[in-house]
């Protein structure tokens, strides 16, 4: 008795449960240390399960270990092994789970490999008190206690899983760097702001010139203190920002607004743009002779027959997944009649050579690289004719016409032959 409250006394002025578990460890007693119902028994002396130890988690950054995590895990976990089988056991009784992060350090710790450790944290280790000895557990009554009923299958399955990596475990990890996407992040949202700032400036502009012509010359002096400023805007995504801005200010879509101008195209029908210029060999006047009668005529020919320009013309071409059905094409030769979504429609262009034709495509940057490798490009040449230099240099398919019109079909068939593999790639919702 006295002997016990002796060494109680002297150690009570550095111990804690950390510092006992770790002498109970070093010296090999591991096996004397006992998780029961609500307290831990480590020979005489008794600390609550949930008690704090100075320990911190996840290298430091996390919060304190309790004493039933540590204990559990050196109970449960000799090895890398046996990490599985731990997580679930851990997981099931509610217990802290200790990550692969910190296991190395912590056991070099308590088995005292490492005298000391940077993860301890010395103010928690000096307000640690000492608990008293143990003591006898009171019978358990049996009549009170209550059956437990069988867990559903469900939560059977859960309890069972192992969580392997979450997003702090990620985001500690030490050969990871996410300094890009804070830095496309930011990037992003300045360009968002810049627009919103632009769009407002342009709000602004556009009031101030309703409201001066409704002016009247008495009241200028006293006018600008008193019109109601606009009303902000909600801030919208990126991608509702920049189809407002090439919808509303891009020079090429302004004609899209006028009514002999409309288009409507049908949302599963692809688009096929031509050239307007009458000495293209294309045009929207031949394209349906030449795509789908498989036989040229020279646009002049068709156009004294049909004084009238149509807006568009219908191309047909039977189905190669269901030959009972036929993929209606819309042909144009105007591109600034399409809208935003019309875009995401157009899969194929016919291509004289000139870089002016490209201008009205609505890309950031409309470099021939990016245009062809979004939409089919197409070049109708003659034979003997030597195109211009862009056609060399640009990802075209060259297709030639001869005098003779018995080589018709196969133009045409070498033209389909390169557009259906293109629009299953990368149009597979336009393709029937």
């Amino acid at each position: 008795g006295p002997v016990r409250v002796q060494a109680c006394s002297a150690m009570s002025t550095v111990a804690n449960c950390l510092t006992v578990l770790r002498d109970f460890v070093k010296s090999g007693k591991l096996n004397e240390v006992k998780i029961e119902d609500d307290v831990i028994r480590m020979g005489e002396y008794t600390f609550p399960r949930t008690e704090q130890t100075a320990y911190k988690s996840r290298k430091g950054r996390g919060k304190l270990y309790t004493l039933v995590a540590l204990v559990f895990f050196l109970q449960n976990c000799k090895d890398m092994k046996g990490y599985g089988t731990y997580l679930m056991k851990a997981r099931k009784q509610g217990i802290m789970i200790v990550p692969g992060m910190d296991q190395m350090k912590l056991r070099d710790y308590l088995t005292g490999k490492d005298e000391t450790s940077e993860y301890v944290d010395e103010m928690a280790l000096l307000r640690g008190s000492l608990r008293q000895p143990a003591q006898k557990k009171a019978p358990v009554d049996e009549k009170k206690t209550e059956p437990v009923g069988e867990k559903p299958p469900g939560m059977q399955i859960i309890e069972m899983e192992t969580v392997l990596e979450d997003r702090n475990t990620m985001l500690c990890h030490p050969t990871m760097n996410f300094s890009e996407v804070v830095r496309r992040y930011k990037r992003i949202k300045s360009e968002v702001h810049k627009m919103e700032e632009k769009r407002m400036r342009e709000m602004k502009k556009k009031d101030s010139k309703k409201g001066g012509s409704r002016k009247h010359p008495r009241d200028s002096s006293s006018s600008s203190h008193h019109h109601p400023k606009p009303k902000q805007p909600k801030l919208l995504g990126v991608s509702k920002i920049l189809k407002e801005y090439r919808d509303n200010n891009g020079e090429r879509m302004k004609l899209a607004t006028k009514d002999k101008y409309k288009f409507t195209p049908d949302k599963h029908s692809p688009i096929i743009i031509v050239p307007s210029a009458a000495s293209s060999l294309i045009t929207i006047y031949n394209v349906k002779q030449f795509l789908e009668g498989k036989q040229y005529f020279p646009s002049r020919e068709i156009q004294r027959q049909t004084p009238k320009k149509p807006r568009y013309v219908h191309v047909k071409h039977k189905s190669e997944r269901n030959p009972a059905k036929e993929i209606r094409y819309v042909v144009i030769d105007d591109p600034r009649r399409l809208s935003y979504m019309d875009w995401q429609q157009v899969v194929a262009v016919f291509v004289t050579g000139a870089d002016w034709q490209l201008s009205y495509f609505p890309f950031k940057s409309p470099k021939p690289a990016e245009v062809f490798s979004r939409i089919c490009g197409f070049h109708l040449n003659m034979k003997g004719v030597t195109p211009k230099k862009n056609i060399g240099v640009w990802n075209v398919k060259k297709l030639e016409i001869g005098a003779q019109r018995y080589g018709d079909k196969e133009t045409v068939y070498a033209f389909w032959q390169t557009l259906i593999p293109f629009q299953k790639a990368r149009f597979p919702h336009l393709y029937i």
